[in-house]
Parts: structure tokens; C-alpha cells; sequence
């Protein structure tokens, strides 16, 4: 038709090379999904998929590990085009086309194929839909976690995307998810779980542990390149009762300068989101910093890698028959920026061993180390609630309520008790006091600890070795 809207398709190479061998080589052909329109060839409110969350991977590992259960592994073969085609998607032939296309025609898509915007959405719903339909039910609101119980026996599928890491707790129940899924799509895998989104995973019969030696090692040579300096290791990730900002920032920063800086930083985020809780405080602060970073800001990375340089292994051990279930601990740094926002820092844990950390500035100014506490304790409520749900629709439901350990006597005297015409808390902002709620509703109770205790701690500031 006159004036259609055609998107072009091109080809891509992936190569997997080891040792100087090709030891895998492929051709895809993909369309180009930069030239599609928005209300045309998509629809904006139909293009998220969600995905398996760095604490869901943890929380799936713990219970594999507390049932003595193998993970194992599977991936999709070309999943993308499993997913059916909902709008009316035309494209030019790529002029190596095998069939002629005369002039004035073009190609229809009848199914997603790679490049498209709403193709992982399609793979997304097609995928779940199968999984319900085989009576895998969904636990989460985003789909992204299915379980099947037989008796005392049951089969958990954590999905990023086209990986599966699937638990089962008897092979009869393996080998059924096997039959079923072969028979509607091409799948790949079924070895116990070596790595998985980058990890590195070992089990063995006492437990399983995630690390990223490797990526760490990786990273630390990279920076030494690109330094061009000795790189002293150091003790702790970050000097304690530094505060960075902006007043050594360039106005007109270096470009090649600035992409090295927010490609390092990167990297150090991504080891701190799953395994390296000890350097998410570093990176959290790093991170404000990417446009314009200056001299002490690439002196505090500097550091960073010197610290990993130091301590380059660090293992999350989930162990087998472990016990404690649930619990929480929430901290805060008052006004510790420039900003003077305060810092919160959150861990949760399954059977005594990190599920959850989270090291970010807080949206408002508090006025009181207590407020800041409190906006902290509020944060965890919240976690502590999605987590015992997790659970609960796992049939693993947690008791009563899920201890929160807080060092700060007043925040926790205003989560047990009305709030209402005490004069250091009449101003808060209402959705503070979803931990009062929180506590008041039986979801968790919160507890003093000794702040040498806080594990939370690491994730406000920067520590001494000692502490």
C-alpha cells in the first residue's frame, strides 16, 4: 500500500571463539527495530518482559541448597520466534533475498524474529501461557518464577528470558518438564547449573556457592590497562568518611575519559548487584558521577579495584538443611551527602546467608537520624512483605512475622506505637510509616541490635577494616 511504514532486516554474525578456534559459528537474520514506530509497528504499553530479579535467582539458590536439590539448566533455542506476530509487520527483503520480490511488494512477518521491538514481550506471554497450561502456575506477578508441587514433591522454573534455572526436588518430575517442553520447542541444556547470567555456580553436597572470581580478575586487568599505573591493593573498598562530589567535576569533560569511567563503573555494579554486596556502598556512590566524573572520583575507583585486588573472591554459601528462615536488617547514614540525604542500606537473609542488599540515597531530607532510620525501616518493610508472599505462594510460608534487626531505639519505638502527636514525628511524610503499619499488621517486628552487629552497616558508609 501507498505510504506503508517498512522497517529493513539485516544479518548478524555471532562467533564463540576458544583458544583461537571458532568453536561456534551462526548467522540470524534480524530485523531492524530502530526503524519501527511507535503506534504503527508497536504499541508502547505492550513492549515490557520482565525477568527473573538478581534476589530471586539468591532465593531460589537458598531453597535448592536448604532441600539438597541439583539446579540445572536450560536454554531455548531462537525463542524469539515462538512468539506470535499481534500487529501487521512489513519489511524490505535484504538484497540477498533468495526469491525474487517484485517491485512494489515487501515480506510480512508472520512470526517475531530477532530485532523486533515487542518480540521478547511475544516470547514472554507464549511462554507463560505454556507453563500455565501444564499446570507450571506462576508465584510472582511478573511470571517470571513457576512451580509444580506432586505430593510432597515439587519443580521450580526461575525464566530470564530463554534460561531456565530449574529445581526439582525428585528427577521423575525433571525428566516429565523435559517430554513436555520438547515436544513444543527446541530446547538445549539439562546439565546441573555451572553458571548462569554471568555467575559462577558450584554445587556441591554441602551446599552451592555463587561467585564471580573469574569477572573479577577480568575486570581488575582491564582497569590496569586502561591505569596505566601500580594499583596498590587496599583493605577496604572505600576510605572511611569520604564523601565525594561535584567540585572537582570539569565542566566539558573529556568524552573518551568519561565513557572509560562510566564503562568501569558499570562493571563494578554489576559485581555488586549479585554477588559483591561489600562494594555496593562504592559503587552506589560512583555512580552519581557519570557524566562529569573528576580527579577523586577516578581516585575513589582507583581505590575500588585496589580493594578487589585485595579481596578478588568473595562466595555467597547457601548450605544444605540450613535453617532460620527469614529475617531483615535496615541501617541509615544521616545526611552523609552533599545533599543531605541520608543513606539507606538493607539485607535480608534466607537461613542465615544474604539474599537482599541495597545500598541507595534516600528521596528526601530527613531531619533527624531517627527519621532516617525510619524511612530506612520503611524500605525494608516493604522488601521483607514481597518476599514473605514469594514464599507464601511457594507453599514455604515464613511464621508470624520476620525479624528486622534496627540499631536506633527511637525508630523502633515509633514503629510499636501510635504516631500521632509526638512532636519529633508529626511532620514525616505518611508513606514513612509503612513500617508502623508494617509492624502493627504482624508482618515483621523490629529488634535492637548493637550497631558492631549491623550488618547493614557496610552499606551506608565507608568502614574501617575493623568494622
Amino acid at each position: 500500500q501507498k505510504g506503508m511504514k517498512l522497517m529493513g532486516m539485516t544479518t548478524r554474525w555471532d562467533y564463540k571463539v576458544t583458544n583461537g578456534t571458532f568453536e561456534k559459528r551462526k548467522v540470524r537474520l534480524c530485523a531492524m527495530g530502530n526503524q519501527q514506530i511507535a503506534g504503527v509497528h508497536f504499541n508502547e504499553s505492550d513492549l515490557y518482559a520482565p525477568v527473573l530479579k538478581a534476589h530471586e535467582v539468591r532465593l531460589l539458590v537458598a531453597i535448592a541448597a536448604q532441600r539438597g536439590a541439583t539446579i540445572y539448566k536450560y536454554d531455548t533455542s531462537q525463542a524469539f520466534l515462538y512468539g506470535d506476530v499481534e500487529e501487521d509487520l512489513y519489511a524490505r527483503a535484504p538484497d540477498w533475498w533468495p526469491e525474487l520480490v517484485p517491485e512494489g511488494y515487501c515480506l510480512q512477518l508472520r512470526k517475531n524474529i530477532y530485532g523486533t521491538r515487542q518480540a521478547a514481550r511475544a516470547w514472554h506471554i507464549r511462554l507463560s501461557t505454556w507453563m500455565e497450561e501444564h499446570e507450571y502456575l506462576p508465584v510472582n506477578n511478573e511470571k517470571t518464577i513457576f512451580m509444580k508441587w506432586d505430593g510432597d514433591e515439587f519443580i521450580i522454573h526461575g525464566v530470564f528470558v530463554d534460561d531456565f534455572a530449574t529445581i526439582p526436588t525428585s528427577m521423575k518430575l525433571k525428566e516429565e518438564f523435559e517430554s513436555l517442553y520438547a515436544k513444543d520447542f527446541e530446547v538445549t541444556g539439562g546439565n546441573p547449573m555451572t553458571a548462569f547470567l554471568g555467575l559462577e555456580v558450584e554445587q556441591a553436597d554441602k551446599g552451592i556457592s555463587l561467585h564471580l572470581d573469574t569477572y573479577i580478575q577480568e575486570l581488575i586487568e582491564e582497569y590496569r590497562l586502561l591505569h596505566r599505573k601500580f594499583i596498590k591493593p587496599k583493605s577496604v573498598p572505600m576510605s572511611p568518611g569520604l564523601v565525594l562530589d561535584n567540585s572537582d567535576c570539569p565542566e566539558l569533560p573529556d568524552p573518551v575519559k568519561q565513557k572509560h569511567y562510566r564503562s568501569m563503573v558499570a562493571k563494578v555494579q554489576f559485581a555488586a548487584y549479585w554477588t559483591r554486596f561489600d562494594i555496593s556502598y562504592t559503587t552506589a556512590q560512583l555512580a552519581r558521577f557519570c557524566a562529569s566524573a573528576g580527579p577523586s572520583h577516578w581516585a575513589a575507583l582507583t581505590h575500588l579495584v585496589g580493594y578487589l585486588i585485595y579481596r578478588p573472591s568473595l562466595k555467597i554459601k547457601y548450605w544444605k538443611g540450613a535453617e532460620g528462615g527469614l529475617d531483615g536488617f535496615t541501617d541509615s547514614d544521616w545526611g552523609n551527602s552533599v545533599s543531605r540525604r541520608s543513606t539507606t542500606g538493607l539485607v535480608a537473609r534466607y537461613n542465615r546467608t544474604p539474599i537482599l542488599w541495597r545500598s541507595r540515597m534516600q528521596k528526601t531530607v530527613s531531619l533527624s537520624s531517627a527519621e532516617a532510620e525510619y524511612y530506612s525501616a520503611s524500605e525494608m518493610a516493604v522488601e521483607i512483605i514481597y518476599l514473605r508472599n514469594l514464599l507464601g505462594s511457594m507453599r514455604l510460608p515464613e511464621g508470624d512475622n520476620t525479624a528486622v534487626f534496627e540499631d536506633n531505639t527511637a525508630c523502633i519505638e515509633w514503629s510499636n506505637h501510635v504516631m500521632g502527636g509526638r512532636e519529633r514525628a508529626k511532620h514525616i511524610d505518611i508513606r514513612k510509616h509503612f513500617a508502623h503499619e508494617a509492624v502493627q499488621n504482624g508482618h515483621i517486628r523490629l529488634l535492637k541490635i548493637p550497631t558492631e552487629h549491623q550488618l547493614a552497616d557496610m552499606l551506608t558508609k565507608g568502614l574501617h577494616r575493623r568494622q
